[in-house]
């Protein structure tokens, strides 16, 4: 008897320390990325890039890499740039687009000019150039991604459309 109630008496202790609260409080959630640091430098059209906020982090099937600096290109205030590689496991090029030879096609690329009232906004999306329109990651685990990054991108992705060329893209992030 005095076995049982010791038992049910550990039990029901334990149940009501597994329910306790660890709530500080704070009911935020911290966006994906939030805590990255490090550098995403590029020259978009002969313009220096320079992201003064970047992020990095896996969603999925996807790991995402966004860099965004100021810019005044056509009235806009500010660029971002954002990369998605699918199904990223190991260092190795990805390439961006659907058409070329030899590569593994998993990147997605867009550049965004943004006015500040965030009404505005210019979407070019990258697509396939052969030699241009690469993803070199040289370092991936599970708190870095580095590597370097150049693409073609077109306004509403048809060739006959304004273009930008992002150039000697290189990125280090910690997230």
């Amino acid at each position: 008897m005095a076995r049982t109630v010791l038992v049910l008496f550990c039990f029901s202790f334990t149940f009501l320390l597994s329910c306790s609260s660890d709530d500080n409080g704070d009911d935020t959630i911290t966006p994906p990325g939030e805590n990255s640091t490090g550098t995403f430098l590029a020259t978009i059209d002969g313009q220096q890039f320079e992201a003064y906020e970047v992020k990095a982090y896996p969603q999925q099937n996807f790991t995402v890499i966004e860099g965004e600096d100021e810019t005044n290109r056509q009235g806009y205030s500010r660029v971002w740039v954002k990369i998605l590689i699918r199904n990223l496991n190991e260092p190795r090029i990805y390439a961006i687009g659907e058409d070329g030879r030899g590569f593994i096609y998993n990147g997605k690329a867009t550049i965004s000019y943004i006015n500040d009232n965030d009404k505005d906004t210019l979407v070019y999306n990258g697509i396939f150039v052969e030699g241009l329109s690469l993803i070199d990651v040289t370092t991936l685990n599970s708190k870095r991604i580095a590597g370097t990054v150049g693409f073609r991108a077109y306004e509403n992705s048809t060739a006959d459309s304004d273009t930008l060329d992002l150039r000697n893209g290189r990125f280090d992030i910690t997230f």
